[in-house]
């Protein structure tokens, strides 16, 4: 690998808008493996991103999935209103299934946090909301998006090393980590192209 190279790589991308919701400002470089969080069954995806034009430096875009995010009956509950307009992608039975594997999900998590009897209730209706909330932003803001920016079909158990070389605008922030500035695509645009 050249200085050069080495360099860019570890030259955080500027902060800011990256692009227009016609114009690309971003590509994905490279994919990451999935590594498994702290939280079993749930994964970790990561992309390293830089700018399309001159710009040196580069940016990671990442966002976990919990546990069975991609179950048919899971997406429709966390993402509705798209659902509502697509009702061909799934069935009652599995919106019951997606219903009873997020609240077994959000009860082993009251379960885990030691939570008081009297609390409990109030404490899996917030972590289903949650759950869900999650998997609204990692599917419908990121994969979703980018699989609109590069001409996919959206299907969230399709590959993501396949997303790579995609051109995309996004927002870039800057996060302090141990003293050393590194850039995180916080937001993929919507495609108007």
């Amino acid at each position: 690998m050249s200085e050069t190279t080495e360099t860019t790589l570890r030259t955080p991308l500027s902060a800011g808008l990256h692009g227009s919701k016609a114009k690309p400002g971003l590509i994905i470089r490279q994919y990451w493996e999935p590594r498994e969080t702290k939280n079993a069954g749930e994964f970790m995806y990561t992309f390293v991103v830089s700018g399309n034009d001159s710009e040196p430096g580069t940016a990671l875009l990442k966002f976990n999935l919990p546990p069975n995010s991609t179950h048919p009956g899971v997406l429709a509950l966390a993402m509705p209103a798209y659902y509502l307009n697509h009702q061909d992608l799934t069935t009652a039975d599995q919106i019951e299934q997606g219903k009873s594997l997020i609240q077994a999900e959000a009860a082993k998590k009251v379960l885990e946090a030691n939570t008081p009897a009297n609390e409990e209730s109030a404490a899996l209706a917030l972590q289903y909301k949650n759950i869900l909330r999650q998997i609204s932003i990692s599917v419908g803001k990121f994969i979703y998006r980018l699989q609109d920016w590069n001409g996919q079909s959206r299907d969230a158990n399709a590959a993501f090393d396949d997303l790579s070389y995609t051109e995309f605008s996004g927002i870039v922030k800057h996060e302090t980590y141990n003293g050393r500035i590194n850039a995180i695509v916080s937001e993929v645009l919507p495609c108007n192209k």
